[in-house]
C-alpha cells in the first residue's frame, strides 16, 4: 500500500483528477464513475469536493444547492435538499443515462476498497467550527474503518482553518491555496502576508504542501521559486495536461487537471500550446534554468 506523505509527491510527478475528472463531456461530477474511470486510466489521486447538506449530512458537490442541481438535470427539487435525498439522485440523467452521486462515506468506502487510492478533500466549508466538525467526522470515520488518515489530504484557505486543524494535526495530511480566483472565508487577510511570516505560519502548522492554479503560480515565478526552495510541495490546477512540460520545468509536483487529452485533442491545442510556451517558456528558463 503507497501511503501519500511529502517525501513520495517529491519524487515524480503525477496528475490529480480535478473533482474526479471529465466523463461524458461534462466536468465537476464528483461521481462515482469518473472516480472509476480514471483510476482504471492509472490515475491514484482525485481532488473531492466536500459540502454539508441540511441534514448535515457531507457530499460530494461543488455548491450544494438548487441552481446546481439544475445544472445536473435534476428534477423535483425540494425546498431542503437532504444528502439522503442527493445520494438517491442519478445526477445527469439525460446527458449520460445517469452518474451516482458521492457522499464522504462513500469516499471512505472507495478508500478501502482501493487500497492505493489518493483523495485531496476540498471543503467548501470555511469557518473555524465547521472544519472542525468535518475533521472531527473524518477522524471519527476513518478509525471505524481503519484507514490511514495519510491517505488524505485537506486542503486549507485561511487563517481559521488552518488553526481548525491543530487537533487533527497527526490524523491527516494539510495543504494551503496560495491564491485562488474567489476568497473563501477571511482568505483574503492571510493571502496578504508578507511571505517569510507566511512561511512561518505554515510551518509552525505542520503545512509543506500547497496549491496554486498554474494560471496565478506562473505569474509570480520568483515566489513559486521561494516556496520551492522552502521544501513545499506544489499542487498546480489546469484543464489538462498539454502544459507539463512547463509546469515540470517549473517546479510543480502535481498538476491537477480535469482530464488527459487524447492524441487528437493534442493535435487540435497544438496551436494553443506553441502560442502559450512562447509566452512564458522564456520568463520560466530564467527563474529556474532552462531544461529542469
Amino acid at each position: 500500500m503507497r501511503t501519500m506523505n511529502v517525501s513520495c509527491l517529491k519524487k515524480e510527478f503525477q496528475y490529480c483528477m480535478h473533482a474526479c475528472g471529465f466523463i461524458h463531456d461534462l466536468m465537476f461530477t464528483n461521481s462515482r464513475e469518473s472516480l472509476e474511470y480514471w483510476y482504471g486510466q492509472g490515475i491514484r489521486l482525485f481532488e473531492v469536493d466536500i459540502d454539508v447538506a441540511c441534514d448535515g449530512m457531507y457530499v460530494a458537490c461543488h455548491n450544494f444547492n438548487k441552481e446546481t442541481f439544475e445544472k445536473m438535470e435534476l428534477e423535483e427539487i425540494p425546498e431542503q435538499c437532504t444528502g439522503t435525498w442527493f445520494r438517491q439522485q442519478k445526477l445527469y440523467p439525460y446527458a449520460t443515462g445517469g452518474l451516482t452521486p458521492l457522499t464522504l462515506d462513500d469516499i471512505f468506502g472507495l478508500l478501502q476498497r482501493y487500497p492505493d487510492l489518493l483523495i485531496m478533500i476540498d471543503p467548501k466549508i470555511y469557518s473555524y467550527d465547521g472544519t472542525c466538525a468535518l475533521l472531527e467526522k473524518m477522524r471519527s470515520e476513518t478509525g471505524r474503518a481503519g484507514i490511514d488518515g495519510k491517505r488524505i489530504l485537506f486542503e486549507t484557505y485561511n487563517e481559521d482553518m488552518i488553526r481548525a486543524t491543530e487537533g487533527y494535526r497527526e490524523v491527516f495530511q494539510y495543504q494551503y491555496c496560495v491564491d485562488d480566483e474567489m476568497q473563501m472565508g477571511s482568505s483574503e487577510m492571510i493571502r496578504s502576508w508578507e511571505m517569510e511570516r507566511l512561511v512561518r505560519f505554515l510551518k509552525a502548522h505542520n503545512i509543506f504542501i500547497l496549491s496554486w492554479p498554474w494560471k496565478f503560480a506562473v505569474e509570480s515565478l520568483e515566489k513559486l521559486k521561494r516556496l520551492k526552495e522552502e521544501g513545499f510541495v506544489i499542487f498546480s490546477k489546469t484543464r489538462n495536461d498539454i502544459l507539463q512540460d512547463l509546469l515540470k520545468r517549473a517546479g510543480i509536483n502535481v498538476n491537477i487537471i480535469d482530464h488527459l487529452v487524447t492524441d487528437a485533442q493534442k493535435k487540435e491545442l497544438e496551436h494553443y500550446r506553441k502560442t502559450y510556451f512562447e509566452a512564458y517558456e522564456g520568463r520560466i528558463n530564467r527563474v529556474f534554468g532552462a531544461g529542469k
